[in-house]
């Protein structure tokens, strides 16, 4: 994944008679039209960071300062595009970047793939224009980014934005079509067996129990559990990426917007009573 940085003082290096329709809405102003649109958007591309759920939980839970960005390919058209960014500092510099940017894998504007370019950089046009006081838009953890890279030189110039390198690997099993049954049976004889036995061992010396996804009277206390891991595993690598009161309310709210829509995952194995790993 991928960083850019685009600073707000550079100059447009020509403007666009043929450019659709961009609102830019701040807290609360999204309407219920605009929110089902962005969600179905977001759902299309199997993406949960693009949902208005975990923008306004991070907004909610974590305090961030929510503006939505929505592009329509002309006034009164259907929903397009959004583009939700909060609002922040880092040291003297005010910020723009995605909601909880760090805590999610990929980000990006909530838009069909055929719609991405021109809807980004029609986007990018309409936020040098708005009237938020930033100084750096930070787009942490890009999916598409040659399309940002294109869409901020065409909007601020010629001058190329600041690329660092990426140094947070998001690994992933495709799992296709048959799911884990047909990707377990494609692993070797010798894996299989290993991973039979070692359960059967678990099993045979500590009490182990397997727990799927909990109902809203459990997911408070499953919620804690995940939190608990995670802090110690983080505390093991030297204490970086434990998650601040914010962050776990965030998640926390989030959690249960995608529990009540249907989206929640969450496993866990249980020994002797305690949990031991968990999965969200």
């Amino acid at each position: 994944m991928t960083t850019l940085d685009a600073e707000s003082k550079m100059v447009p290096e020509n403007s666009h008679s043929d450019a659709g329709f961009v609102e830019v809405l701040s807290s609360g102003e999204a309407r219920q039209e605009i929110r089902e649109a962005w969600r179905d958007l977001a759902i299309s591309r199997e993406n949960p960071f693009l949902t208005p759920e975990w923008a306004e939980a991070w907004e909610e839970g974590a305090g961030e300062e929510l503006h939505a960005l929505v592009w329509r390919r002309r006034a009164g058209a259907e929903v397009g595009a959004v583009l939700p960014l909060v609002a922040g500092r880092r040291g003297p510099l005010r910020t723009l970047r995605f909601p909880g940017a760090g805590n999610g894998d990929w980000f990006g504007a909530a838009c069909a793939p055929e719609d991405e370019p021109g809807a980004i950089r029609e986007l990018l046009a309409a936020l040098r224009e708005a009237e938020l006081s930033w100084d750096v838009l930070r787009l942490d953890r890009v999916e598409a980014a040659d399309v940002w890279r294109e869409g901020i030189a065409a909007v601020w110039g010629a001058r190329s934005p600041r690329i660092p390198r990426a140094d947070d690997v998001l690994p992933f099993i495709d799992l296709g079509e048959d799911g884990y049954e047909g990707w377990l049976a494609s692993r070797s004889r010798n894996f299989r067996s290993q991973l039979g036995r070692r359960r059967r061992r678990a099993e045979r010396e500590h009490e182990v129990r397997f727990h799927d996804t909990p109902d809203a009277g459990g997911l408070g206390e499953a919620i804690d559990s995940l939190f608990e891991l995670h802090d110690r595993r983080r505390l093991d690598a030297g204490g970086e990426g434990r998650l601040d009161a914010g962050a776990r309310e965030a998640y926390r709210l989030f959690a249960l917007a995608s529990l009540e829509r249907g989206w929640l995952r969450m496993h866990s194995v249980e020994v002797d009573g305690e949990t031991a790993a968990a999965w969200y």
